[in-house]
């Protein structure tokens, strides 16, 4: 694996530009920033009352990213299509991904399985079904195993220590629209 670790990094950064949404407000009227940000909030909680992996919550900001940059969505729809992201990523990074039950649970919603069934097959065909994309969270784990591979002993353990507040960093600008404008890969370098 570690043989292919730099294909694999050219070809993430050569698909970063491709699945990056800039301005993904622009064709949205009655969301703003704000909005996003607040829902990019409450997503990042019900992520983590379900326990999954920092990976889905990148993954699941990008796809809303990239819906909203799709397609305009009227305000009273922007929970459903946050869940509805937020289901597509844990298919796609969850070794267990939540049922649909739970996710009403544990989000405290009142939508119903088959509105979430119909967004999500709509999601699938306007992204083009492309769910393995370069994020964030992507590119600081390739730069600190880099980082991590030249160093040792007490130098690692800083190197873990900055990981960990960087990590924390990253899912803190996942909320702030005008930080989500910067390509993944100098997110995660900065």
């Amino acid at each position: 694996f570690e043989d292919y670790l730099e294909d694999i990094y050219k070809h993430r950064l050569a698909l970063e530009r491709k699945f990056h949404p800039q301005k993904c407000l622009t064709k949205q009227t009655e969301i703003t920033a704000g909005m996003r940000g607040v829902l990019i909030n409450w997503i990042n909680k019900v992520h983590r009352q379900l326990a999954l992996n920092q990976d889905t919550l990148f993954l699941t900001v990008n796809i809303i990213d990239r819906i909203l940059a799709f397609k305009r969505i009227p305000a009273d729809g922007l929970q459903l299509l946050g869940l509805t992201c937020l289901l597509l990523a844990s298919k796609q990074e969850e070794v267990t991904p939540p049922e649909i039950q739970e996710l009403f649970e544990v989000s405290n919603t009142t939508f119903n399985r088959e509105e979430l069934k119909t967004l999500e097959r709509h999601i699938l065909m306007a992204i083009g079904f492309d769910l393995f994309i370069p994020t964030s969270q992507y590119f600081l784990e390739h730069f600190a195993t880099i980082c991590l591979s030249k160093t040792s002993g007490f130098e690692n353990d800083k190197l873990r220590e900055a990981r960990a507040l960087s990590r924390c960093m990253l899912e803190l600008s996942l909320q702030d629209y005008d930080l989500c404008q910067f390509r993944p890969s100098l997110m995660a370098l900065c």
